[in-house]
């Protein structure tokens, strides 16, 4: 029997998100020949935006599991020392457009949210995981967990900062500066990002400047152009050029790949105060380690992380393990699409939960194939840019008050 009170909650939700701008009016566009991120319109400024109600958080949907879901989301057993990571890129008020395949409605994500709270999981700041993975002393809840976003995509924010503040949870967005640089409407602004960042909710990190693209790396023996990842490939131009196989030279590479994440920290050292270079997520989670046309390039940027952060995020497969503290400082995340469910995240947790500490998934970046840059280009596993159906949300039938346990915990979190 659903009760009166989560009822009336949902009504109430209801009627506030529907009087906000919907997903189908975001001005996200997406790059036709790159199928990546292109530049969203840049029509309005940082002035013109603010107070503009329209780009405020979404108030949060009724925080509550229903009796299925409570009997379903059982406890999940501690793995000492192992900490699942999550990725996240857009969260919709209601459905997602079907063209943003990793977009998931913000009644999906806060079940997803309440389904880790009743297993058991706390999620951690980006500062304590980076200490553990390294191997320094840091006291982790038993069951830690990594919620992490890309791109600093504004519904994402929008979406997922009431359902943190209620769970008394935080996330970890990584941000692509050239967006709020640049003053794209879909994107968080810097004014955004910095309160964000400020709300104790959010930890603030890079995904690029303006390195979230693919370039031209090659053509194909007919003359059509192949692209692949900005960062883990020589640009190919036969007029820039044209003498051997037209590829820019290794210095200018370094200048331009390492030079854009470089202008990225600089950017948010100057924009957004509290923060510190900790991690970085990789677009498309490439340094150059799956294909490149050039063989230095990969090594040459993995030392150049190692430098100047403590940790930074791969997706190697599609099903990784939980993070283990690691020498190579190269780290997975689950992505999370729009087919994806609080059951099947559930699904994934229990599996890699039972199973001994340290094994790794059906295949580790040392294990993956060989690709030509042509066949590189359409490795997009924790991509961002494309998409099918939405994930469905849960029915409003099913939402019942949390249990008084859940409740007090969540109080106590706050109180903390």
């Amino acid at each position: 029997m659903k009760s009166p009170t989560a009822g009336l909650a949902l009504l109430a939700w209801v009627t506030a998100c529907s009087s906000m701008a919907s997903n189908e009016d975001m001005a996200r566009e997406i790059d036709p020949v790159a199928h990546d991120i292109g530049p969203a319109k840049q029509t309005d400024t940082e002035g013109d935006r603010q107070g503009d109600g329209a780009r405020a958080p979404l108030p949060a949907p009724p925080m509550v599991l229903s009796a299925a879901d409570r009997a379903r989301f059982r406890p999940l057993p501690a793995r000492p020392g192992a900490v699942p990571v999550l990725l996240f890129h857009g969260i919709c008020p209601a459905s997602c457009s079907p063209e943003d395949i990793y977009g998931v409605s913000q009644l999906e994500f806060a079940r997803m949210m309440m389904m880790l709270e009743s297993a058991g999981f706390t999620p951690l700041s980006i500062a304590d995981y980076d200490a553990h993975m390294r191997g320094a002393e840091v006291r982790l809840p038993i069951k830690p967990i990594l919620v992490t976003f890309d791109d600093g995509r504004l519904d994402a924010y929008r979406g997922a900062d009431a359902v943190l503040a209620a769970l008394g949870a935080r996330a970890t967005q990584f941000v692509i500066t050239a967006f709020p640089q640049g003053n794209a409407p879909s994107f968080m602004s810097w004014s955004e990002i910095a309160a964000a960042q400020a709300s104790g909710r959010w930890d603030i990190q890079l995904h690029a400047d303006a390195g979230h693209v693919r370039i031209r790396v090659e053509d194909t023996p007919a003359g059509g152009p192949v692209y692949g990842p900005f960062y883990s490939n020589l640009a190919y131009d036969p007029v820039t050029w044209p003498e051997g196989a037209h590829l820019e030279p290794f210095d200018s590479w370094k200048a331009r790949a390492e030079g854009d994440i470089s202008r990225g920290v600089s950017l948010l050292s100057a924009r957004v105060p509290g923060y510190r270079p900790i991690a970085f997520a990789l677009p498309y989670g490439d340094y150059g380690q799956y294909a490149s046309n050039d063989p230095r390039i990969a090594p040459e940027l993995r030392g150049f992380l190692k430098e100047r952060f403590g940790c930074w995020f791969t997706q190697p497969s599609s099903n990784p393990d939980f993070s283990t503290p690691s020498k190579t400082h190269e780290l997975w995340r689950y992505t999370i699409k729009s087919t994806s469910t609080a059951d099947t995240l559930y699904d994934w947790l229990r599996a890699r939960s039972s199973q001994a500490t340290g094994q790794a998934p059906a295949q580790t970046p040392a294990q993956a194939p060989a690709q030509t840059p042509a066949q590189a280009a359409g490795h997009d596993e924790g991509g961002c840019c494309v998409a099918r159906a939405p994930a469905p949300g849960f029915a409003a039938a099913g939402l019942l008050l949390a249990p008084a346990a859940l409740l007090a915990r969540r109080r106590d979190r706050h109180a903390g």
